[in-house]
C-alpha cells in the first residue's frame, strides 16, 4: 500500500530491548545464500531497485505492504504489453481506486534472479517509478532491507532458525502473521493497547484509521490534540483526510520507538482484510535494518547503522 503525507513528517527516538540474541558460530548448512544485490536509493519516500522486463531497464519500488507486483500503464505502454482485463477479481486501493487489469511478461528480472511467464498487475501511475516489486515474489526468499548501506538483497530462505542476522551480533526477533493478502502482520502495542500492524515499505507514512482510534482510543477528528494536516493520496490517485495525534510509544517485540508519527486517516479500517489496525511504514523503518525470513515468519531487527 503505498501513501504519500502532504505535510512535514517528525523522527521518533528508537530503544532496543536489554535482552538481544546473541549470534553463535554458524555451521555450514546454516550459512545464507545470496540470490540478488542490488542497490536501493529512495525516491519519494519509496524504496527504488533496478529491475528489468523483457530486457529493458526500469525503475521499481519495493512494497512489502503491496498485493501484487505491478507495471504502471505508461510502462506497459513503453515495453508494448498486452493488456487484459481482470473479471472475478479487482484490487483497490486505500482511496478507493480499482486496478482491474494485468499484463503477461516473458523475461522479468531482479539481479541475477530471472523468470519467465509473469503476470503483473497494470496500475494507473505511480510517481518516479515504472511499478512495485510485492510480496507475491517477495515471499518466495528472505529479504533484507539494508537502510544504512543503501543496499536490497534477497537470500534462499534461511536453513537454520535464527541464523539470518549476518551483519552484527545482537538483534531483536519477532514472529509475525502472513495475512490472507500476503502482508506480514506484527503484534505492537500503542500507548499500552494492544493491537497489530502491517509492515509496509511502500507506504511512506504510518497510519491508523479514524474507525481504529475510535474503537482503540476513543478519538475522533473532533477529539482535543487531533488536527487535520493533510491528506494520503493513493497510489491511482484516490484521497483520504489524514490527521495528526500525539502518540506516545510504540513496541514491536521489545523495539520501542517515542513519540510515533502514526496519521489518523479519514474513513474505515483499510488494514481489516489483514486483521490489523496500523500501517508501519517509510517514515519509521529506514531506521531499521531490516531481515524478513518469510518462510521462517519473523523479523529480525537492528538499528540501521549497526556492524
Amino acid at each position: 500500500m503505498r501513501l504519500k503525507l502532504l505535510a512535514m513528517a517528525v523522527l521518533a527516538a528508537l530503544a532496543f530491548p536489554n535482552e538481544v540474541f546473541a549470534q553463535g558460530a554458524w555451521p555450514e548448512d546454516c550459512k545464507l545464500v545470496r540470490m540478488a544485490q542490488l542497490p536501493m536509493t529512495f525516491k519519494n519516500s519509496h524504496i527504488s531497485i533496478p529491475a528489468s522486463v523483457n530486457g529493458k531497464d526500469l525503475a521499481l519500488a519495493v512494497d512489502t505492504g503491496g498485493y501484487a507486483s505491478s507495471l504502471t500503464k505508461a510502462a506497459t505502454d513503453n515495453l508494448g504489453l498486452v493488456r487484459h482485463r481482470m473479471n472475478s477479481v479487482l484490487i483497490r486501493d486505500m482511496g478507493g481506486k480499482v486496478a482491474d487489469e494485468y499484463v503477461r511478461v516473458d523475461n522479468f528480472r531482479i539481479g541475477n534472479l530471472q523468470r519467465g511467464g509473469v503476470d503483473l498487475l497494470v496500475m494507473e501511475s505511480f510517481a518516479g517509478f515504472d511499478g512495485f516489486v510485492a510480496p507475491d515474489i517477495l515471499r518466495n526468499y528472505d529479504a533484507e532491507f539494508d537502510f544504512g548501506g543503501a543496499e536490497f538483497n534477497l537470500f534462499k530462505p534461511h536453513a537454520c532458525a535464527d541464523h539470518a542476522v549476518y551483519w552484527t551480533g545482537s538483534y531483536a526477533a519477532i514472529p509475525f502473521n502472513i495475512t490472507q493478502d500476503g502482508h506480514m502482520r506484527v503484534p505492537v502495542t500503542l500507548d499500552g493497547r494492544d493491537t497489530y500492524a502491517i509492515i509496509d515499505t511502500g507506504a511512506g507514512i504510518s497510519a491508523l484509521s479514524i474507525q481504529s482510534a475510535g474503537r482503540l482510543f476513543d478519538l475522533d477528528p473532533a477529539s482535543p490534540d487531533v488536527k487535520k494536516v493533510g491528506k494520503l493520496i493513493g497510489p491511482s490517485g484516490g484521497e483520504a483526510a489524514a490527521y495528526a495525534y500525539p502518540f506516545k510509544t510504540l513496541t514491536m517485540g521489545g523495539v520501542t520507538v517515542t513519540n510515533p508519527q502514526i496519521m489518523l486517516t479519514e474513513g474505515r479500517n483499510f488494514l481489516s482484510s489483514n486483521d490489523a489496525t496500523i500501517l508501519l511504514g517509510m517514515d519509521m523503518l529506514p531506521r531499521l535494518h531490516l531481515y524478513i525470513a518469510y518462510r521462517e515468519q519473523k523479523l529480525y531487527v537492528t538499528d540501521a547503522e549497526a556492524h
